[in-house]
């Protein structure tokens, strides 16, 4: 997996609330969700559960289209030496 990977599911957990739902409380199903021919490696889903679901879970319902560049972002510095 790679950061684009890992920016579009942070990407589409703060844009997209069900999908976000998915991430924090289903990660382990997560490759259901997802249109990739790769799956979710166990390390990289222990990252999500760890360092991003913390933020995911305090955003507001819904995050305001002006915010969302910047709050995925900072979610992002969160993973700055977790990926690659």
């Amino acid at each position: 997996m790679n950061k684009e990977f890992i920016t579009e599911i942070i990407s589409r957990a703060v844009k997209d609330y069900g999908f976000r739902q998915v991430v924090l409380y289903n990660i382990e199903g997560i490759n259901e969700y997802i249109e990739t021919t790769e799956q979710i490696p166990s390390e990289l889903i222990k990252i999500i559960e760890k360092k991003i679901n913390p933020a995911l879970s305090e955003l507001p319902v819904p995050v305001e289209p002006k915010d969302q560049k910047a709050i995925i972002n900072d979610i992002l510095f969160l993973l700055n030496d977790s990926i690659d």
